[in-house]
């Protein structure tokens, strides 16, 4: 959407699902898009009739870049878990997973600065945790 102008850009329709998510990637001309049915997509601001990627998951909630470095997703599930995902390489690994029969709903997710591997993420029970992404561990909660 053109601010100064009120023009609409650019309409994208490619995704079947309510779409929860949306972000530009910092540093590069990705835009990140994710929807109910549990489809993510990547998507080059310069033609945005190509997808960079397509990645299919089950229970997504949330999507959104790692940081302004990498080409990491962070995915947060309706299983309470997160789930880290390269886009380049299409390949995932689950961080959090909770206990067995627990209802545990991720609604936000911060990063430390850039390059640190460091998460914190606060649940729908009122409880914040901190973990470490590289060591796939929790360090405190």
């Amino acid at each position: 959407f053109d601010l100064i102008h009120g023009n609409i850009i650019c309409e994208i329709k490619s995704h079947t699902e309510t779409v929860t998510s949306l972000q530009f990637h910092p540093s590069n001309s990705l835009l990140l898009s994710a929807d109910l049915s549990g489809t993510i997509k990547g998507w080059n601001i310069n033609n945005w009739d190509e997808h960079c990627f397509i990645i299919e998951t089950d229970s997504l909630e949330w999507a959104q870049w790692l940081d302004q470095t990498t080409s990491l997703i962070v995915c947060g599930m309706s299983n309470g878990c997160l789930q880290i995902w390269d886009s380049d390489s299409l390949q995932f690994s689950q961080f959090y997973a909770p206990l067995p029969n627990s209802e545990y709903h991720i609604p936000y997710v911060s990063y430390g600065k850039v390059g640190c591997t460091r998460i914190v993420y606060g649940a729908a029970d009122g409880s914040i945790r901190i973990g470490d992404i590289k060591l796939n561990k929790i360090l405190h909660t």
